[in-house]
């Protein structure tokens, strides 16, 4: 009777240690379990494609961060550049060879910008799972707040994929740890404007 209960005890002890290790490979159950281990990017530059609701995509953008937050903001569409200083709340428009730049407040433009980085998944984003996106590891992320999905890079932090009810993205980075700050900037000797201030002067002329 003795033998039998000690290897009962045994079995059990075994089958307990056995389910403590599938847990601890099972993918963490929030962001913030993982976040301090990103070795997150100062700079990007990036493509996107796919569709999203009725957003125009730049061609290309680039972003300057802080701890996987947007500080800077660059995105080329065609001739024009559109610049945004997040702290400023700050967006600037221009044409590299019109030499003047349009200014405005940044708007909606902050969230468009924090859906593609790891600073707009709050805290209690969950992981509810992993996959790899062209060849990077990934944690599949699911804010609290609604219905999107991200596909958010193990090792940088990194938005590789995107996908809600909007429609869905995917990022490919040219750049990382790479983006001179003085592409954030204005080149030198360009005029600014208040946008509302141009607009007003077309709608006179006509």
């Amino acid at each position: 009777m003795r033998r039998r209960l000690a290897i009962l005890l045994a079995v059990v002890l075994v089958l307990g240690a056995a389910f403590g290790v599938r847990q601890a490979m099972r993918a963490p159950a929030r962001l913030s379990d993982v976040r301090d281990d990103l070795d997150l990017p100062a700079s990007f530059e990036a493509s996107l494609s796919g569709s999203w609701g009725d957003y125009d995509l730049p061609d290309r953008f680039a972003m300057q961060l802080e701890g996987g937050r947007p500080v800077r903001y660059r995105a080329e569409h065609g001739p024009f550049v559109t610049l945004i200083d997040v702290s400023g709340r700050e967006m600037l428009v221009f044409a590299p060879e019109e030499g003047e730049a349009l200014r405005t407040d940044v708007g909606d433009a902050l969230e468009d910008m924090a859906l593609l980085t790891l600073g707009a998944k709050g805290s209690d984003a969950r992981i509810v799972g992993r996959e790899t996106v062209d060849d990077a590891e990934c944690w599949i992320v699911h804010p609290s707040d609604g219905s999107t999905r991200f596909w958010i890079g193990r090792e940088d932090g990194l938005v590789r994929r995107v996908e809600g009810d909007l429609g869905s993205l995917s990022l490919a980075y040219t750049r990382v740890n790479a983006v001179p700050a003085e592409e954030f900037e204005l080149p030198e000797g360009t005029t600014v404007r208040e946008m509302d201030e141009a607009f007003g002067e077309m709608v006179e002329e006509r």
